[in-house]
């Protein structure tokens, strides 16, 4: 099933953070209510604001992975390429 995440929003924890202006890096919600993102799109989402790829992830790196506390309240999701 696909729904929006307007829609979804009662599927969500209250720990659950959302990210601001990256709700087109969220591909989905865990089982236990949390945001699931995708690290590649939340870079894309970034260099869409203006920034060079490496600005992104040097600011994603410092202010989005580097400020999720232990145990977190996103979930990101990173592509392997095999």
């Amino acid at each position: 099933m696909v729904s929006t995440l307007e829609e979804s929003t009662h599927l969500l924890n209250e720990e659950s953070v959302r990210l601001a202006d990256m709700d087109s890096a969220i591909i989905g919600i865990s089982e236990c209510g949390r945001l699931i993102y995708d690290n590649e799109k939340i870079i894309d989402c970034l260099m869409a604001q203006g920034m060079s790829r490496p600005e992104a992830l040097d600011w994603s790196d410092f202010n989005i992975y580097g400020s999720i506390p232990s145990g977190g309240c996103i979930i990101l999701s990173v592509r392997i390429v095999t």
